[in-house]
């Protein structure tokens, strides 16, 4: 009987090079001491991509060789960017397999560090749906890492952006298409998705311009189910314009969409739409450029223009100050991190666009001075209760590394709150003064606690205590920064909800166990005053 089976191997022709397939070999290897290791199936999986991952690159005339591909950035980035028709599935599970054979293969720390920056930073992958948030490029791999590295953009590097796109096409109607585009997505509230699917019906000029920065209005956006409508600044005027004069060239008046398709006519699709704007940030040098980098330097251009947070929220046409806020963070951080260097408060250090978008506390700190007159940072992180209430010091040595100078708890024995919380204020204020710092950090209360089941007579308790600490601050004359913990374990840890077990790790692994702890144990109230403290260091 006639096998059906797969042929043997014997006859077939291995295009696999010795150099790659022992570079393989090795990945196997490494992987499997990893912990825990990677199942039989995971593992082939993951060969298999790899090797895909060089038979694309010698079918786009690259590399032939894996040694040679993972040191030519340039190359991988067009595959991973869909150059190479593949799954979006397997092209993410490419992009993990390709970083972890550069740590491998590559000795050197930095070389890794660099080739893997220079393929995450240029990738921004095919959309998988048409919601709005998830449209447009965006970074591949959607992980926090890769999502704070955003750029930070300035007004000038909108006006870039406009500029690039008409250099797009070369013929005048698509010139102007392109332009009015990228001019109404750079100076308005306007999303990359939203854009496509205006109509003329919609737009209306402002006639009365006296001290209003805006020149035009869209109504009838759709945004959770209500209708907003949508002011456009007068940046994009001449842009729109233009774009206007040629709907009414063609159609004898302004109607239709805004934007029209140039190979099928009616309106611009999303798919065209989303090839526009990454020939436009790739052409503009900004690849990692995305909906909310748009947003976050029109909304910081507003701030400039002296707009406060109420009018910037009515201008973005957003429900809640929250996202005004979460906006404004990067600018205000840049914001400080100058007028920082200009007073030489401190000398900050150079910050790439994570840090800069991972920045949470917006603050210039106060200058405190050395025996030796230099100068230091020296801040206080507190874990306020009213049982126990945990504090520390923290400074940074000559080469920037934090320091523990001091840490306690203060403790309440008292029968009655009135005199527990005098008592919380006297032993706070002393370790004010005697310490002098330029800042207090004190956690602030979550919506987190409730779902721990923190009672709420706790919660009253630790608010309590709050106020007779501030209170404390107060009078010394120490500002106060309010911090969600949630927010310094997600910064310092990666997770937002990681345990006391991990800071205590990472305070362990960074040297800042106070001195005599008993076999590096120390008390839970300290490590989380530690760890605002630290916070509060690594962002100031």
């Amino acid at each position: 009987m006639k096998s059906r089976g797969r042929k043997p191997d014997s006859g077939r022709r291995d295009w696999l090079d010795d150099e790659s397939r022992s570079l393989l070999t090795l990945y196997d290897a490494r992987r499997l001491e990893s912990s825990p290791p990677p199942t039989p199936g995971t593992l082939r999986t993951e060969r298999a991509l790899l090797r895909s991952l060089l038979r694309a690159s010698k079918s786009l005339g690259g590399p032939g060789t894996l040694s040679r591909l993972i040191r030519d950035p340039e190359t991988i980035v067009r595959i991973l960017r869909g150059e190479w028709p593949i799954k979006h599935t397997s092209l993410l599970g490419m992009l993990a397999a390709t970083l972890r054979l550069i740590d491998i293969a590559i000795d050197d720390p930095e070389e890794a560090r660099s080739l893997r920056k220079r393929i995450t930073g240029g990738l921004h992958p095919r959309p998988t749906t048409r919601r709005w948030a998830h449209f447009l490029p965006r970074t591949a791999g959607g992980s926090m890492r890769i999502r704070r590295s955003r750029p930070i953009l300035t007004e000038a590097h909108l006006h870039s952006i406009v500029q690039a796109a008409a250099s797009l096409s070369e013929q005048p109607g698509l010139r102007i298409r392109n332009e009015g585009l990228l001019a109404l997505i750079c100076w308005s509230g306007i999303s990359t998705a939203e854009a496509p699917a205006l109509t003329w019906e919609r737009f209306e000029w402002q006639e009365s311009r006296v001290g209003s920065p805006w020149c035009a209005w869209l109504h009838g956006i759709s945004r959770r189910r209500r209708k907003v409508s949508v002011p456009v600044h007068v940046n994009a005027e001449p842009y729109l314009r233009a774009l206007e004069r040629q709907a009414v060239e063609a159609n004898g008046r302004a109607s239709g969409p805004l934007f029209v398709s140039s190979t099928r006519g009616g309106r611009l699709s999303f798919t065209q739409a989303a090839r526009i704007y990454r020939a436009t940030f790739d052409r503009a040098g900004l690849p990692g450029c995305d909906d909310t980098t748009l947003r976050r330097a029109y909304t910081a251009f507003l701030r400039m223009c002296g707009l406060n947070d109420y009018a910037i929220r009515d201008a973005l046409a957003v429900k809640r100050m929250a996202t005004v806020d979460g906006l404004v963070k990067p600018s205000r951080r840049s914001a400080a991190q100058s007028v920082a260097a200009e007073h030489h408060v401190v000398d900050p250090p150079v910050l790439d666009s994570a840090g800069l978008h991972g920045a949470q506390l917006p603050l210039v700190f106060d200058q405190g001075l050395t025996p030796d007159g230099t100068t230091v940072i020296r801040l206080l992180g507190v874990d306020p209760a009213y049982r126990r209430t945990g504090w520390a010091i923290i400074t940074s040595d000559e080469t920037g590394d934090p320091v523990v100078e001091a840490n306690g708890v203060i403790v309440t024995e008292a029968t009655s709150l009135a005199s527990g919380l005098l008592h919380i204020e006297e032993q706070f204020q002393q370790v004010l003064e005697a310490w002098r710092p330029a800042r207090a950090l004190l956690e602030k209360p979550g919506r987190w606690m409730h779902k721990s089941g923190t009672s709420r007579h706790s919660v009253e308790l630790m608010a309590m205590a709050r106020g007779a600490m501030m209170k404390a601050c107060g009078r010394v004359g120490i500002p106060v920064s309010e911090v969600d913990f949630q927010q310094v374990r997600l910064a310092l840890l990666g997770r937002a909800n990681a345990g006391k077990a991990e800071a205590a790790d990472l305070l362990r692994s960074l040297g800042l166990m106070p001195a005599g702890s008993a076999a590096g144990r120390i008390d839970s109230d300290v490590i989380d005053a530690i760890m605002m403290a630290l916070y509060g260091l690594r962002h100031s």
